[in-house]
């Protein structure tokens, strides 16, 4: 019906706000690969064009998939689209299938947990890192990768996960993970936009490429960011997940986010103080 398309604001439907929009977010993780392409200014844009209309189509299709088989009520945030594919598989008379979907799932976001960490790395050593970084975090090994940084970045992964361990349910687990990345995710993207915006101050940066509509695609891609980023950022810090304690959810979601952004003020500082002494 209709009023079925219009969502409620329910504690759960509200917390699906920010792993919506972290569902969409990393696009700026490709931007150090960029460079690679033949013509970044005309295939870059496209290419993201491309893959947004991809990953938003998937979501959808794969979320109606889902319900047809399953009522919303069976399907669990953590486990739905395996717990689906197992039922269907079985279903029909083939549930080797289901394992076999399973497993390339959990090969997928292997793959896509390389990319991220990939991606971070070369954010880090790639955009000056070198210079101004410690040859402990920048020194790479024989195939070229920054070995030490991402020992660093799973030992501190590592710790969030055994942190989130203490909390009730696999699904209470799961949701504070979410929230915890998308705070992370997106406190940069408000960095990034203010970036933006001085760079484009500076008359003597001549950009790679521009944002598609000029002055005014930039200032409608800058308010919407902003908008969703400070949503994103927001809604978790203020929402908590049902059956867990103010003051252990609060510790969690507050913590890591400023302990980690406290480690990159850190490094940043460093920086700054180091570029200093050379200049």
């Amino acid at each position: 019906s209709p009023a079925a398309w219009i969502p409620h604001l329910t504690r759960s439907n509200i917390l699906f706000i920010p792993t919506m929009a972290l569902a969409m977010a990393g696009v700026e993780l490709s931007s150090p690969f960029a460079s690679r392409m033949r013509s970044p200014s005309r295939d870059y844009p496209k290419a993201i064009v491309l893959s947004a209309i991809c990953v938003t189509a998937g979501y959808i299709i794969g979320t109606v998939a889902l319900t047809f088989v399953l009522s919303p009520a069976e399907i669990g945030a953590a486990s739905g689209i395996l717990a689906d594919i197992t039922k269907v598989t079985v279903e029909v008379g083939f549930p080797i299938a289901g394992h076999v979907i399973c497993i390339m799932i959990a090969y997928a976001s292997v793959a896509a947990s390389c990319m991220i960490l990939f991606g971070i790395t070369s954010f880090l050593i790639d955009g000056n890192g070198k210079k101004f970084l410690p040859k402990m975090i920048t020194k790479k090994n024989k195939d070229d990768m920054a070995h030490n940084l991402m020992i660093i970045q799973g030992v501190i992964i590592t710790i969030i996960m055994l942190a989130t361990s203490t909390f009730k349910t696999v699904e209470a687990i799961y949701t504070v993970l979410i929230m915890v990345e998308t705070i992370l995710m997106f406190a940069p993207y408000i960095i990034l936009i203010i970036a933006y915006i001085k760079t484009k101050r500076n008359t003597g940066l001549v950009p790679t490429f521009s944002v598609p509509g000029k002055n005014v695609g930039a200032t409608i891609a800058v308010v919407l960011v902003t908008i969703m980023s400070l949503i994103a950022i927001l809604i978790p810090i203020f929402t908590i997940p049902k059956g867990e304690t103010i003051l252990h959810y609060e510790l969690i979601i507050f913590v890591f986010p400023l302990i980690l952004v406290g480690l990159g003020w850190a490094i940043s500082s460093y920086a700054i103080r180091k570029n200093r002494k050379m200049n």
